[in-house]
């Protein structure tokens, strides 16, 4: 053991060397940089599939925008329709025929409203037109709108092989953005949300203008062919007289003689021998007056007997009579104070009729002007739209036409 006290250490091996506290301390520093960096490489690479998520997401978003703005929707004598134009004319046309007089003071939307059960509140392809055939309110208007492209296209190439220059195009458009301005005031809604509402969810002011100028012109032009088209005097002399059961009243006095049993050949008899005999007495209004109190009775007889006017009936057209008695009224050989006694067993009854004038209401010249107008107009138009055809990819609207 004494000699081991003597003998020395051995040195270390030169490749051994010793952490002390200091090395651990900078060993713990370079690990967390390490981890720190390789970190920061993961949310950057997460960033980059992150932004290009979005970048993919917003391209897919325009891509969507662009493709129902440029896209074809449909096509019409092989020129494409997008969606957005189609909207468009969706909406014209839909607009157009709600908003028309359809009798008096009853408007087709009043009558669709309240006879055919539509909703303008609900999505028109959400509602059936025809329990039938399954046909909803879209496919209504979609048809309409496809009649309103096809006219609106034979319109301008009337124009265009007419040498037609349109040159009211900015002021009818600003006319026009004036119009849908008011009528979003009205409406307690912003022009941009008008649009929208009336012209398709895609619409804007800017992105539908081309379609409305093309409108525009095509309304512009059909006013000018109205004016060239309208019929003279003398044409609606002609189809006056060529219809003029169409148009003209009559004013007559009229008593009915029923048979107390109108299945009994006797009762029917009994009633026809008093009518005659009325009829036969007859040799003025002021005749056909008198017996209209004296044949009459209990609270028939109280009416007559208080208003001499209780048998007259004025201004009756041909339409509203039933066969037997237009044929009579409005045969051209009446003359005022002829009498006559028309059967109708179905009812019953024998009605004695006293015929005072015919009469044409002038008013009616304008009426008859629309009709020659209309007529004048078709036989221009009708052959270039008859012409044009309509492609329907994947049958994105049901033609209706025929």
């Amino acid at each position: 053991m004494g000699n081991n006290k003597n003998k020395k250490a051995e040195p270390a091996a030169q490749d051994e060397k010793i952490v002390t506290r200091y090395d651990r301390k900078v060993q713990r520093r370079k690990e967390e940089a390490r981890k720190e960096a390789a970190r920061k490489r993961l949310l950057k690479a997460a960033a980059i599939v992150i932004a290009a998520a979005a970048v993919i997401g917003i391209a897919a978003w325009l891509w969507i925008d662009y493709d129902k703005v440029h896209r074809e929707y449909i096509a019409v004598d092989g020129d494409s329709i997008s969606g957005i134009e189609f909207d468009f004319y969706y909406g014209v046309s839909k607009q157009a025929m709600l908003s028309q007089n359809l009798y008096g003071i009853m408007s087709y939307k009043d009558y669709f409203t309240s006879y055919l059960g539509y909703n303008a509140d609900k999505k028109d392809s959400k509602q059936k037109y025809s329990e039938d055939s399954g046909q909803t309110w879209f496919d209504y208007f979609a048809a309409l709108a496809v009649a309103t492209i096809k006219e609106d296209k034979a319109i301008l190439k009337i124009a265009e092989d007419r040498g037609y220059e349109y040159t009211d195009g900015d002021s009818d458009y600003e006319e026009f953005a004036a119009d849908i301005a008011e009528a979003a005031e009205q409406e307690q809604m912003s022009v941009k949300e008008y649009y929208k509402e009336y012209y398709g969810s895609h619409a804007t002011e800017k992105n539908i203008k081309s379609y409305i100028m093309e409108y525009l012109k095509a309304k512009a032009f059909q006013d000018k062919l109205r004016e060239e088209l309208a019929a003279s005097e003398d044409e609606i002399k002609a189809y006056y007289e060529e219809h003029k059961d169409d148009y003209d009243t009559v004013d007559y006095r009229v008593f009915e003689i029923e048979a107390e049993e109108a299945d009994d050949e006797a009762s029917m008899a009994q009633a026809k021998e008093t009518a005659d005999e009325f009829a036969s007495k007859v040799t003025s209004e002021g005749d056909f007056i008198a017996f209209c109190k004296d044949y009459s009775t209990g609270e028939e007889k109280e009416k007559y007997e208080q208003d001499d006017d209780a048998s007259k009936v004025t201004a009756a057209s041909k339409s509203s009579m039933s066969t037997d008695l237009a044929d009579w009224m409005f045969d051209g050989l009446r003359k005022e104070g002829d009498v006559n006694v028309i059967e109708d067993t179905a009812n019953g009854k024998y009605t004695i009729v006293y015929f005072i004038h015919r009469e044409y209401e002038q008013s009616n010249d304008d009426a008859i002007a629309d009709v020659l107008l209309s007529q004048n107009y078709s036989d221009l138009v009708t052959p270039y739209m008859d012409e044009m055809k309509v492609k329907n990819p994947f049958n994105r609207i049901r033609l209706l036409e025929g």
